[in-house]
């Protein structure tokens, strides 16, 4: 077997390491969420203060992780993106303008 066959078996075997470790930790995550679910249903504790949980609101998006509550505004969320679009092509078009001066 050749320098570049061995390299390619290697690259190849790294791949799969990563995709089953990838794999593996996606379950442990599901595996835990599931859990905390199930847990909380046969105590039946609904009053918050869950391990993960996600809901809507009209155009609120609030997340709950380990019982701290996170809420994004959609339209705040939107304009903030507008307006960092307008300032990345204005600073963009700054940027062109300096290279073909420096041309």
């Amino acid at each position: 077997m050749g320098r570049m066959e061995e390299k390619r078996v290697l690259k190849r075997k790294k791949r799969y390491v990563n995709i089953c470790l990838m794999i593996l930790f996606i379950l442990l995550i599901l595996g835990v969420v599931a859990t905390d679910y199930a847990i909380r249903d046969m105590m039946a504790l609904f009053d918050g203060g869950q391990l993960l949980a996600y809901w809507r609101d009209a155009n609120r998006h609030y997340i709950e992780i380990f019982g701290s509550e996170y809420y994004f505004d959609e339209a705040l969320v939107y304009e903030s993106l507008k307006g960092y679009i307008e300032w990345t092509r204005l600073k963009s078009g700054e940027l062109i303008k300096w290279l073909k001066g420096l041309l």
